[in-house]
């Protein structure tokens, strides 16, 4: 993809070969978004706020409540239980500088975490090497976009807004874009009208989730060891019953969000990730003859 065009009634993809024409273009390129550096030159890249992260998945059985978090002085280990006996785990950690690798990833993890409990341990020794991956955290919490469309051309998921892993949302918020835009695109005959208010809709919940994981994890790395303790402590006084309650009333606006429905079409509640071209399709029929998805 070298550049984009548009009329008053239809987009450009330009690549070193070809032109791909459609009445609106849906640029979802990841977090190193080409579209995004196309179409607002002046946007600052993502930064990288000396964070990375390791994640894995153990052939290890644990029941769905031992599932932990673990803090220490500048890195976190976070452990999800999955199904089939699988559990997830990332280890977050401060780094000096981006794009330090390692030979053996699994082994730099173990010796961040030399002194910790068992149950890391247990982990590791359960993850094979080749499930192991490392990556850099950047996002866009210090430059985030004034708008996610421009005219007939919309960005969607970490093109539009890049976010640190610190509240698991990032696959979840592209999700809700694509479910959004499906909606908004059954509403009206008008791309440009259903991109406007896609970028309504969806830019200020984007990007507080983005500000609010970009906390999270500055916090857990960076935060001062007077805050660490009072945290530790906090947790160790409240019951699980409360612990729960507090949870739940703290993530209520980020786990309450609702899709809008699509008209005549779908139910509400609908949430599907892997039907979205064939909704976004769907939702435009008799309206747009093509819709071009950069990816």
């Amino acid at each position: 993809m070298t550049g984009f065009a548009q009329t008053a009634e239809r987009a450009e993809v330009q690549t070193e070969s070809e032109t791909f024409s459609a009445d609106l273009v849906v640029a979802a390129d990841g977090i190193h978004s080409t579209a995004r550096r196309l179409l607002w030159p002046d946007t600052p890249e993502t930064t990288f706020w000396n964070y990375t992260v390791w994640r894995g998945i153990a052939d290890l059985d644990l029941a769905a409540h031992e599932g932990c978090m673990t803090l220490g002085a500048d890195r976190y280990l976070l452990t999800m239980p999955l199904t089939r006996g699988r559990v997830y785990w990332a280890l977050g950690a401060q780094a000096e500088a981006p794009g330090v690798r390692y030979p053996d990833e699994r082994e730099a993890v173990r010796e961040r975490v030399a002194d910790w409990h068992g149950l890391v341990h247990e982990l590791l020794d359960a993850t094979p090497v080749d499930r192991v991956l490392h990556h850099d955290i950047t996002d866009l919490d210090h430059a985030p976009l004034p708008t996610f469309v421009n005219g007939r051309i919309a960005l969607l998921g970490d093109a539009a807004h890049p976010m640190s892993p610190d509240l698991g949302q990032g696959a979840g918020m592209a999700i809700e874009d694509a479910v959004v835009l499906a909606a908004t695109l059954a509403e009206t005959g008008d791309p440009v009208t259903a991109l406007a208010r896609y970028d309504l809709e969806r830019r200020p919940r984007a990007q507080w989730v983005a500000k609010a994981a970009h906390k999270n994890g500055h916090d857990a790395l960076m935060g001062s060891a007077l805050s660490r303790r009072l945290l530790s402590l906090t947790l160790r006084l409240m019951s699980p019953a409360v612990f729960a309650k507090v949870s739940a009333r703290a993530l209520d606006r980020l786990w309450g969000w609702q899709p809008p429905a699509l008209p005549g079409r779908l139910h509400r509640t609908f949430v599907n990730p892997y039907v979205f071209l064939t909704l976004l399709l769907d939702g435009v029929s008799g309206r747009a003859d093509r819709i071009c998805l950069a990816v």
